[in-house]
Formats: structure tokens, C-alpha cells, sequence
């Protein structure tokens, strides 16, 4: 990514997490960017299409975390997909801040049919097939998971996933952690219920 374009995305991240997305003006974007605010628009037309970039920008780190995965024949099944849903979590929240991921979650339901919307909607189902393709592999090596139609099973799993991730943005005392043990609890139940282990 070039330079400057990943000074203006460094600094928006940093000033959304400092003040908000909604304190945030492109004019401090750019001072603390080190450059014009023109030089911002002429990557970034609105302030939406920047926090789409950091999106994005988190949803291919999070995507080379995960594909790296491999679920072993040793690893509990509820344990390795917590392991991998614990990856968008932990991206996540490390690279933007609850506040920023509230406004994300809220444009979804305030703005249904914007580009960002759309967009936004691309990633997560490209999030969803990555989670579908691990427990396939999850299935070739753990034969009592033979019985499980793979494609339900990762979107009930998922959705699951993301509503407590909306819980975790949404309440600043809960920790990645303790969203983490949550998530861990409720896949053993889920697991246990599904293919008796």
C-alpha cells in the first residue's frame, strides 16, 4: 500500500479510537497524517469510504490469520473453532476500537442499501466461507463430525459469533477475553449437542 496512504489510514485509526468516528474531521485526519487535506480526498472521497479501507484493511489481515489455520486430529472440535473465531475477535478489536465498530454495526441497520453496506456485506461472507472451508477440514479428520451438512452448521456457528461480537462492541467493560471464555463455553455446549462428544 502506498506511503501516504497508509499514514492517512494510520491516523484515522488512531484519531476514531481517540475521539470517535463521529469527533473525527478529515482536516485532523490530514494533520495528523502529515499531509494537505486535499491529499486525503484525493484517496478517500468521504470519511465512510476511509473507515470501509480500515474494514477492509482488518478483514485481509484477519483473512491470512485464519486461512493459516489447520485444525489437528488432537484438537477438541469446540476448542478449534473457537481458536479460529477467536482471530476475528482479537483482529478485530486490535486494529479498531469498540466506538468505531458501533457506528459500523449501526450503518448496517441505518443505511442498508449504501456501498458500504454492500460492501461490508462481501467481507463477512467471505468471512463465512473461510469459517465453512475450516470445518470441512474440521470434518476429514474427525470422523464422528461425518454427519454434520457443513454449510448450516458454519452459518448457525457464525451468526452466533457475530451476535456476541455485536454484545462485545457494545458493552465497554466486557473484555476480548471474557467474550472469548463465552464463546468457548457456548461451542463446547453447541458441539456436544451436535455430534455427541
Amino acid at each position: 500500500m502506498a506511503g501516504r496512504k497508509r499514514d492517512i489510514m494510520a491516523a484515522a485509526e488512531l484519531l476514531f479510537g481517540r475521539s470517535g468516528y463521529e469527533s473525527t474531521t478529515m482536516a485532523e485526519i490530514a494533520n495528523r497524517a502529515g499531509v494537505s487535506r486535499p491529499t486525503v480526498f484525493n484517496y478517500f472521497r468521504t470519511k465512510e469510504e476511509l473507515l470501509l479501507a480500515l474494514v477492509l484493511d482488518v478483514h485481509h489481515q484477519t483473512q491470512d490469520k485464519v486461512q493459516a489455520l489447520r485444525p489437528s486430529a488432537s484438537d477438541p472440535p469446540a476448542a478449534a473453532l473457537c481458536r479460529f473465531l477467536s482471530v476475528y475477535s482479537e483482529t478485530s478489536l486490535g486494529h479498531i476500537d469498540k466506538r468505531t465498530w458501533r457506528h459500523v454495526e449501526s450503518t448496517q441497520i441505518r443505511m442498508p442499501e449504501s456501498d458500504f453496506v454492500r460492501s461490508y456485506d462481501r467481507f463477512t461472507l467471505e468471512m463465512l466461507n473461510d469459517f465453512r472451508h475450516f470445518i470441512d477440514r474440521m470434518v476429514e479428520i474427525h470422523s464422528k463430525a461425518a454427519i454434520l451438512q457443513t454449510e448450516p452448521i458454519a452459518r448457525m456457528i457464525f451468526n452466533h459469533w457475530s451476535a456476541l461480537f455485536v454484545e462485545l462492541v457494545r458493552d465497554d467493560r466486557q473484555s476480548v477475553e471474557d467474550h472469548i471464555e463465552r464463546l468457548r463455553g457456548d461451542l463446547e455446549f453447541l458441539v456436544a449437542a451436535l455430534i455427541g462428544s
